[in-house]
């Protein structure tokens, strides 16, 4: 499942940043199977596990929150809103929060695979 959300984000971000960002959201979250605290917290902590300092702890909470807005239909990005021009600092934010989370998906999946949880 990881791989088909990884494939559809690289497919999508030429249609919609928001839609492949969610994508890679997916990728990670299909990997999670834990139950426990609230969703934002095991998605920052199974980060954590798989991908140890590999991005801050605030940055980590600024992708969940603009997953969830794209999710639940209260926002996009601000590339899917407007045409960008220059230097936009909203648009390159969420920029480098996408390219952030491209690197931190492809390490927490090869991660993964090397040290799946125990069942």
């Amino acid at each position: 499942r990881a791989a088909y959300w990884l494939d559809m984000s690289s497919r999508q971000w030429t249609i919609s940043m928001s839609l492949a960002f969610g994508s890679l959201v997916s990728a990670v979250e299909s990997l999670i199977n834990q139950r426990g605290p609230g969703s934002t917290a095991r998605f920052r902590n199974f980060l954590e596990r798989y991908a140890p300092g590999a991005s801050l702890a605030a940055r980590r909470s600024q992708m969940y929150d603009l997953r969830s807005g794209i999710f639940h239909g209260s926002d996009l990005m601000t590339l899917d809103q407007d045409i960008s021009f220059g230097w936009d600092p909203p648009w390159w934010n969420e920029r480098e929060l996408h390219e952030e989370l491209w690197g931190l998906t492809r390490s927490v999946i090869r991660s993964w695979l090397r040290n799946p949880p125990v069942v």
